[in-house]
């Protein structure tokens, strides 16, 4: 099955061999709150924040030229009016310094500039696609008007690009009692179009849980799904790991820089507890190579019990968007073996 190039195996391998050699090649950037959409199971609790991550601090960390991908999920939407610029900034930084980027979107704002570099290979999209439906969307999504939305699906249907069996987008669609009927059809959708289709897991959590009763699936409703996902691509479906969860320093909005409380894990939404953050530093005051270290030092404090628990590490149906919950700890363990 075609796989979705941030998260391809080529590029996870490529990303943990450099881990193994002490060096963090993905930086995953909360570019802030700030959102158009009111997402019912969206877990940001403020859409008004603006990001606050230095710019000479970016470059800097991209003249190491360690910097091989810029991940940009989580809280917010990225094309937002009050994140365009310094999201076109972090694009102009990848061209420059031969760097890749892929963004997280609800894909209600696609501009020419946008187009531009995805058709350079350097922006890679992972879209919101729940249904095709309207009235369902508007329901999800807590706007009025998401006609724009599902325009912008089809027109970024003329841009996919296929590589070495990686395609440059991938469509998140979560499951809810919603859009339960649609799923199907949207992964069909996605297939013929060589677009990844990545189901992941309703989450409960934030603002979301608030909505988590009227919207979530049991887990035998979810196993039903797979099972019909499964039929449709033709082999296991797979969801993939997110390779920032062990190759990325994590900067939030604010230019904090966060881990896994537990873990140490660039990521605390893949946890072996119950997941909270770290503050490891601030990006706009430190060099890379200090975050680096304060990140291994948290890493190697707590690595002997991560280890110990992983083995009793639970896997979900899908997954969430980072995929298998051993087959992450099992490759972080790894890749800390291995590590020079």
């Amino acid at each position: 099955m075609i796989e979705y190039m941030p998260w391809s195996q080529e590029v996870a391998d490529k990303c943990l061999r450099d881990y193994e050699k002490g060096t963090f090649s993905i930086l995953d950037i909360e570019l802030g709150g700030q959102c158009n959409y009111h997402c019912i199971y969206c877990d940001s609790p403020c859409r008004e924040k603006v990001c606050n991550v230095s710019y000479d601090k970016l470059e800097s960390a991209f003249t190491t030229g360690n910097i091989k991908w810029v991940f940009i999920c989580g809280l917010g939407e990225p094309t937002a009016i009050g994140n365009k610029k310094i999201l076109l900034h972090i694009l102009q930084l990848c061209e420059k310094y031969k760097a890749k980027c892929s963004i997280f979107t609800n894909l209600s704002n696609l501009s020419s500039e946008l187009i531009e570099y995805i058709d350079k290979r350097i922006l890679y999209l992972l879209f919101k696609y729940d249904s095709r439906d309207i009235v369902k969307n508007m329901n999800l999504y807590g706007v009025s008007h998401v006609n724009k939305q599902l325009f912008n699906i089809d027109r970024i249907k003329k841009h996919v690009i296929i590589e070495n069996g990686c395609t440059n987008l991938a469509a998140s669609i979560v499951p809810t009692k919603v859009n339960k009927n649609d799923i199907l059809d949207i992964v069909q959708d996605c297939l013929s179009n060589s677009i990844y289709p990545l189901i992941a897991e309703l989450e409960n959590s934030g603002d979301a849980q608030d909505y988590y009763s009227q919207l979530a699936l049991s887990d035998e409703e979810l196993m039903h799904i797979k099972e019909q996902v499964n039929m449709l691509v033709g082999e296991a479906y797979r969801v993939p790991v997110c390779p920032a969860v062990i190759s990325g320093v994590h900067v939030r909005h604010d230019g904090r820089v966060t881990v896994d409380e537990y873990t140490g894990l660039s990521c605390h939404w893949f946890w072996l507890q119950e997941p909270k953050t770290k503050v490891v530093g601030d990006f706009n005051e430190m060099t890379i190579d200090e975050i680096v270290t304060r990140i291994d030092n948290i890493r190697t404090n707590r690595f002997a019990e991560v280890q110990a628990l992983q083995k009793d590490a639970k896997n979900k149906v899908f997954g969430g968007c980072g995929g298998d919950v051993n087959a992450l700890f099992h490759q972080y363990i790894t890749s800390a073996l291995r590590r020079k």
